[in-house]
């Protein structure tokens, strides 16, 4: 066997079958000749019994040194231990980002999660991640990978991390499926943005300015009565958005004042009503054909999409609350429009007229989200002494923790008594009379109370 060198190949004979040469001086490098008169660079070993042949080029494309230096880095991979023809075949059938999505959303998604998640998962692979690492090798990606497509959501923070859940449980479960090595999920070690806790609740003015919204809109019927007895529900009942819009009539107890929601995103629960909510119940048209409580326009569908009958309703709402605040800019304006347009402006035109004139209106309600009405319902609870155990059980929590971000509420009643009572201790200390309220009056000694005298053998006897 001769040494392959670029003369030897060049004057290598073509024959109607091809052939190979073999290297007498490195084992297993050899050049195969083909009866086109093309010469390729190979290597040839043994895994094992299995015999494995391995193309590295084209004579011309590389030449006999450079395919030899290639021959001897594979060959001496093999001496440890590897298998570069079937590495580079695996890599070549290797699944991309994009074909581990799609077994994910079989296998998972589809089958694991509730329809809403799922919704969601589906819209953050097609939307942002597949966009990014659609196209790389499942064993490919990296974590400089997955820390670019966080970092380029970076002015979306939730967006960003939700993610992150999602290529975290994908890569979870490319590795449960043998598709990369134990461990070596490329979400480890990303940390999350920050993420603010929002917390919006509706004060005693914006819930009426709502509930006057609701009523003109009904009255004037410029909104679908169905969108208008959900938002009503929401407020009434404390339930998270998909409860009310996949509500159906069966679920529905008006003899135990209830609802059976079969699956919630805790699971069953029971949501007791209180009359309000029944009476909204009690009063939504039920169609024959129809098993939703909030009717779709097609037949025999339920509504999907809340948000742009709340968009108008929230905005008619900060008009409400703008027109009530006598003395205000914003009413100022609001009145002022009404006199100039002869009708009742819109929120579109205060809002345009306030930029023309450089005023800064309030933002009212139209920051609110709906699932801010839960957040209102919770808060609600709070102010009439609600213990959180009991907000718990009314929002359907399962997790204390849950429950516990209304914490800080409870002890908005333990802070007013505490002004009062060291207010009462100051004003003693500072000697004044009148409102004051003795805490600790000597036996038979009148205490003096909001003005009024009361004997201690009175208050013995009560």
């Amino acid at each position: 066997m001769p040494k392959i060198t670029k003369r030897l190949v060049e004057a290598a004979e073509v024959r109607e079958k091809d052939y190979i040469i073999c290297d007498n001086e490195l084992r297993g490098f050899a050049v195969r000749v083909l009866p086109s008169g093309k010469r390729y660079y190979l290597v040839q070993y043994r895994i094992g019994t299995r015999y494995r042949r391995m193309s590295i080029g084209q004579h011309g494309v590389l030449t006999a040194e450079t395919a030899r230096r290639a021959a001897f880095n594979l060959l001496a991979a093999v001496k440890d231990g590897k298998d570069p023809a079937g590495d580079r075949k695996e890599g070549r059938t290797a699944l991309t980002v994009a074909e581990l999505a799609q077994r994910f959303d079989k296998e998972h998604i589809a089958v694991r999660l509730k329809p809403g998640t799922a919704q969601e998962y589906r819209r953050n692979l097609r939307r942002f991640i597949l966009p990014a690492i659609g196209r790389l090798k499942v064993a490919d990606v990296s974590k400089a990978d997955v820390a670019r497509l966080h970092h380029e959501l970076r002015h979306i923070p939730y967006q960003a991390n939700r993610n992150l859940e999602v290529v975290s449980k994908m890569f979870n479960l490319a590795e449960l499926w043998g598709l990369r090595r134990d461990g070596s999920n490329p979400r480890r070690h990303i940390r999350k943005y920050s993420e603010e806790k929002r917390e919006r609740y509706l004060s005693p003015a914006e819930l009426a300015a709502l509930g006057e919204a609701l009523s003109r809109a009904e009255q004037e019927g410029v909104e679908d009565p169905y969108a208008i007895a959900a938002i009503r529900l929401l407020i009434f009942t404390g339930c998270r958005l998909n409860e009310i819009m996949t509500l159906k009539w069966g679920y529905v107890d008006f003899e135990a004042r209830c609802l059976r929601l079969p699956d919630t995103k805790t699971g069953a629960r029971i949501v007791h009503l209180g009359a309000p909510a029944l009476d909204v119940l009690s009063r939504i048209e039920r169609l024959t054909d129809n098993p939703w409580v909030i009717c779709g326009k097609k037949l025999g569908a339920r509504r999907t999409d809340l948000q742009p009958p709340w968009q108008r309703c929230r905005k008619r709402a900060t008009m409400r609350l703008w027109a009530h605040a006598q003395g205000s800019v914003a009413a100022d304006l609001v009145h002022q429009l009404e006199r100039e347009l002869d009708r009742e402006p819109t929120y579109d035109e205060c809002f345009a007229a306030a930029k023309e004139l450089g005023l800064d209106l309030p933002t009212g309600l139209v920051d609110v989200r709906i699932h801010d009405l839960r957040h209102s319902f919770a808060s609600g609870a709070v102010a009439l002494g609600e213990s959180l155990p009991m907000i718990g059980k009314l929002l359907g929590h399962t997790q204390v923790q849950t429950t516990a971000r209304y914490a800080h509420l409870a002890a908005d009643p333990v802070k007013a008594a505490a002004e009062r009572v060291s207010g009462n201790i100051a004003a003693l200390i500072n000697g004044q009379t009148g409102e004051v309220v003795q805490l600790l009056p000597r036996a038979g000694e009148p205490r003096r109370t909001r003005g009024a005298l009361v004997s201690g053998s009175a208050d013995k006897a009560s």
